[in-house]
């Protein structure tokens, strides 16, 4: 996958920005600001507390905001609708009539920083990495079974 200039740029000024966020001072309510701007006490946000940027790893809300602007995947969803998920990396995705099987039929052209290609070997070693790890978000791909039947096309089951 391709980490264009413009999303690297969104993901470091995201993370920039949750910062500074992050560590600003509180002036609403409370003896942490007053009306003349002469605060004597520092409030500092702690919800914003990063572990890891592992995607295979990160679990807490904040981490989960960061990977997402730092890293791409198969699906994605469109606005705030979160109803039907849309292909990202994938190029389109078709489930079984059971809903137990899935098959991602990947995005041509989509390369890494380094130019080389996305097959789909690297979806495999990305999925079965998570599961494997057997971190808190391993929870999300436990029990499924990931294959490529081409160097484009991706079954979990």
């Amino acid at each position: 996958m391709s980490v264009s200039p413009r999303r690297l740029l969104a993901g470091a000024s995201a993370l920039a920005t949750l910062a500074v966020l992050a560590v600003s001072a509180c002036s609403a309510g409370g003896s942490g600001g007053n009306a003349n701007g002469t605060a004597k006490t520092l409030t500092v946000n702690t919800s914003f507390v990063l572990k890891t940027l592992d995607p295979g790893r990160v679990y807490e809300a904040t981490g989960l905001t960061a990977v997402h602007a730092l890293y791409d995947t198969l699906l994605t969803f469109k606005g705030s609708d979160v109803s039907k998920p849309v292909p990202a990396l994938a190029e389109s995705y078709q489930a079984s009539p059971d809903a137990t099987t899935f098959t991602f039929k990947l995005r041509q052209g989509v390369t890494f920083a380094d130019g080389s290609p996305l097959t789909a070997d690297d979806v495999v070693f990305s999925l079965n990495r998570l599961k494997n790890i057997k971190a808190s978000p391993a929870v999300t791909v436990s029990g499924l079974t990931v294959t490529k039947t081409d160097d484009s096309t991706v079954v979990v089951a």
